[in-house]
């Protein structure tokens, strides 16, 4: 008799325009009707209510949605029908129908007018709920000596869908209106089930403490009661309950309870439509404790509605317009300049975090649930936590340096050992075949990732290649050279320059003015002046590439027996000297020059040119002019130079420019004043010298573009 709505978290059932209801539902009404002895009734409706028949019922319809009883003994062609007997009624006894009345002959008179009975199918239209009463700071007595449930209950309060037990005293002697308060250690049991409420229970929780043996138990409580003459229906939802979120009266809407039902699960009542009857009520509705009822007993039989109840049909539907809360999430974040911000984001049935903005930091993200969101201390009280905020900290942490540079060595360590491993792979799946066609068997695998040069052979006189460190690729070696950019006005056109900011063409328009402003003057402002001079320097900044000698590269392992083999095969090939024996004995300075027909410089073995001093530590020398060959024999493993070229071994930022020119233009200075040139607080005024403005005018109205660079070159 509880039905789930398919919308939660409802506001109202009434429709849009308010305050009216627009829905419908079927039911079996009862009417009570009296026959006339020529057999015939008639069946009436009025205000909300309607027949659905827009024609005769069939003869399935009359079986299924008529029932009809005797109130008496009646005999009806010759076959007797007792009391309370049914009536099979047939389509030729409907002698007419609309939406407010149908008329009923069965055929035949009666010896006298005769009671009866009919259930039929009627529709409800645009119905209020039956509202619902708060009643609060009511009191029923428990004699636990002569209560039906004993010392330990559970024990009946006599009054069905009580809410809130709002305090529970307990004494030996007489009931208390104040004391000790033990609702703590008590339980509600609210009465409810599946197809009726209840008389509502109270029980001990386990492990409870207190004694209740031959006691006199207080019960305060607030509870609903329906009004069932507020309404011409029998059912109860979200606008039955008299909702009020101020607090100046009724409920709050995190108040309106829930139903358990140990077939169906949790019925939130707010999202339901509720057709359950009361049943009777056995304690006295009172806030006095001397009139209060004691120990009332339970009654199973059904509270008394003007009308009847109206019963859903349940294989017909219940249509009505509705209105409901959305949740929603949000983010907690502060701004760059430590300001705390909230970014909601957008109510709906499956809500999703919004996006912070940009130059912010998320501290949290928090779940809206639909209204009413409560906190989470009210919602633990009220065993809400359903309707309560949810809080997730972002837990932003600290990093110092240290931990920072960790982890730089930590991804740097990753991105190679996750390179090496793609490579390795790759290599691996490489076929190289042999001349059958058949896959090489793979003794090593070499791999260099070209993070840097630490697998290369840099010493090699051959190696000239450059590796980008960050995105991990080799390249022919290049030089690198800095070149000034200047502006050529002469030549560029479709574009406008402003300052240093080269753009489209545009033009500028005021966008919002005030002619009218004032500000303050000084009465003796004539007599003031500030001076505020304006400062250009040439050049604004200084490109170019620092160069250190790293000093000599010594080759372990170089004896001079095999220097001297490579000297001798690479002269005697290369046709430099002819007819020359060499005999080394004492230290001895020789100069080779390239002769004619030698062919281009060739660096050799010992990378000397045309005109290269080459200096041999030896024991002994002589000249000779006989031989065609040149020999060489001196000390074992003699230190020899070899110049390899210049090596890139390190990059780094010059803290300091390059010793050259600067020129300083300045204007708007005070003037008939001495002034001193300070160059990042050092004294420079012995470094400098003025210029003749006139002329510096001059080359800077000539050629504006190119003044500073022409004007340093020639000044």
């Amino acid at each position: 008799m509880v039905f789930r709505a398919p919308f939660q978290n409802t506001k109202t059932l009434q429709a849009e325009a308010g305050p009216s209801y627009d829905n419908n539902y079927t039911y079996q009404k009862q009417y009570d009707v009296q026959f006339a002895t020529n057999g015939t009734a008639t069946l009436t409706n009025t205000g909300t209510e309607s027949f659905p028949y827009s024609s005769t019922p069939t003869q399935t319809q009359l079986d299924t949605e008529f029932y009809m009883v005797f109130g008496a003994d009646v005999t009806i062609d010759s076959v007797n029908y007792k009391k309370g007997e049914p009536f099979r009624l047939t389509s030729a006894m409907i002698t007419s129908t609309s939406n407010t009345a149908i008329s009923i002959d069965i055929g035949t008179t009666l010896s006298a007018a005769t009671d009866v009975t009919l259930q039929v199918k009627t529709k409800q239209t645009d119905v209020t709920p039956t509202p619902k009463q708060v009643r609060a700071s009511r009191f029923v007595k428990i004699d636990t000596s002569t209560n039906v449930a004993g010392a330990n209950g559970p024990w009946n309060l006599g009054v069905p869908d009580v809410y809130k037990i709002e305090a529970i005293y307990i004494d030996g002697s007489a009931y208390a209106s104040s004391g000790t308060d033990y609702k703590s250690q008590f339980v509600l049991l609210s009465g409810q089930t599946d197809n009726a409420y209840g008389h509502s229970k109270l029980r001990k929780k386990p492990g409870a403490t207190v004694n209740t043996t031959s006691k006199y138990i207080t019960v305060k409580f607030s509870y609903f009661h329906p009004n069932y003459g507020g309404s011409v229906g029998t059912y109860f939802a979200i606008d039955s309950y008299p909702v009020d979120d101020t607090g100046a009266s009724g409920i709050y809407t995190y108040q309106i309870p829930r139903y358990t039902s140990p077939n169906y699960g949790t019925f939130k009542l707010r999202d339901c439509i509720d057709f359950r009857p009361y049943v009777e009520q056995t304690a006295t509705d009172t806030t006095n404790l001397g009139t209060a009822s004691e120990n009332p007993l339970e009654s199973l039989e059904l509270a008394t509605v003007s009308g009847g109840y109206e019963f859903p049909i349940p294989t017909e539907s219940y249509t009505t317009d509705a209105e409901y809360y959305l949740p929603r999430m949000d983010k907690v974040a502060i701004t760059e300049k430590g300001k705390p911000v909230v970014i909601q984001g957008a109510p709906d049935l499956n809500p999703r975090p919004p996006a912070i903005p940009e130059n912010t930091m998320e501290l949290a993200e928090v779940f809206m649930p639909a209204y009413p969101t409560i906190s989470p201390y009210l919602g633990a009280e009220n065993d809400r936590k359903d309707l309560a905020i949810r809080l997730a900290v972002r837990q932003q942490k600290r990093y110092t340096m240290g931990d920072i540079g960790n982890i730089d060595k930590r991804i740097n360590r990753l991105e190679y050992y996750t390179s090496l491993s793609l490579l390795e792979q790759e290599t691996e799946n490489l076929t190289i075949t042999d001349s059958s066609g058949n896959d090489r068997f793979k003794n090593g695998i070499f791999i260099n990732p070209f993070a840097d040069h630490n697998l290369s052979n840099i010493k090699d006189p051959d190696f000239s290649c450059a590796v980008h460190t960050k995105k991990k690729f080799a390249s022919p070696n290049f030089e690198r050279e800095n070149i000034d950019v200047v502006y050529d006005s002469v030549n560029s056109t479709g574009i406008t320059r402003t300052g240093n900011l080269i753009s489209l063409p545009y033009t500028a328009s005021s966008f919002k003015s005030n002619l009218v402003s004032s500000k303050v003057r000084n009465c003796a402002g004539e007599l003031t002046f500030f001076y505020q001079g304006d400062i250009e320097l040439y050049p604004m900044s200084d490109n170019f590439t620092y160069l250190v000698d790293g000093g000599e590269t010594q080759i372990p392992g170089t004896g001079f027996e095999t220097i001297q083999n490579n000297i001798t095969d690479s002269l005697n090939n290369a046709n430099l000297i002819n007819d020359i024996e060499l005999t080394l004995g004492e230290p001895v300075t020789g100069e080779f020059e390239e002769v004619e027909g030698a062919g281009t410089t060739d660096t050799g073995i010992l990378g000397f040119t045309s005109s290269t001093i080459v200096e041999e530590a030896v024991t002994t020398a002589e000249l000779s002019s006989t031989a065609t060959t040149v020999t060489f024999d001196g000390t074992k493993n003699a230190p020899v130079e070899q110049n390899f070229g210049d090596k890139i071994v390190d990059i780094g930022f010059a803290p300091y420019i390059r010793s050259q020119i600067v020129t300083v233009y300045a204007n708007r200075l005070k003037p008939n004043t001495r002034y001193y040139l300070f160059f990042d607080g050092d004294d420079e005024n012995a470094n400098t010298r003025p210029i003749d403005l006139t002329a510096f005018k001059t080359a800077a109205t000539a050629n504006p573009d190119n003044f500073w660079s022409d004007f340093n070159d020639t000044t």
